[in-house]
């Protein structure tokens, strides 16, 4: 279905098909069908799309791609843009960049549990 909301308006939702794809792809191991590299993909399209301001994208990159692909530096850049990022960045999503600072605090006190 999302494959189709893709094709149709990519831009749907702050690019939200490419960030629904890129968590799909990045939460499952390759041998399950997870392919982190199109989830890369996916979620830099998400993030160009949205122009970086709805927040949410950035917690699934970090919560499942830079978690699979063991990449703390990523890991720990984009939920520290989160913590930084002004309320107002984007008003019409407040609620959800709200949620996604909040999220983002917490993932980032697991750092250590999640990364060998």
């Amino acid at each position: 279905m999302m494959e189709t909301v893709l094709a149709l308006d990519e831009t749907f939702y702050y690019g939200g098909p490419h960030l629904f794809l890129g968590t799909i792809l990045a939460s499952r191991s390759p041998i399950l069908g997870g392919d982190p590299q199109k989830a890369n993909e996916h979620f830099i399209a998400s993030l160009q799309i949205s122009h970086e301001k709805f927040l949410l994208t950035k917690y699934f990159y970090a919560r499942t791609y830079a978690v699979q692909v063991q990449d703390r530096d990523l890991f720990k850049r984009l939920l520290q843009e989160i913590l930084s990022a002004p309320d107002d960045l984007l008003p019409e999503q407040r609620l959800a960049n709200e949620i996604a600072k909040v999220k983002a605090r917490r993932l980032l006190n697991q750092a250590e549990d999640l990364f060998l």
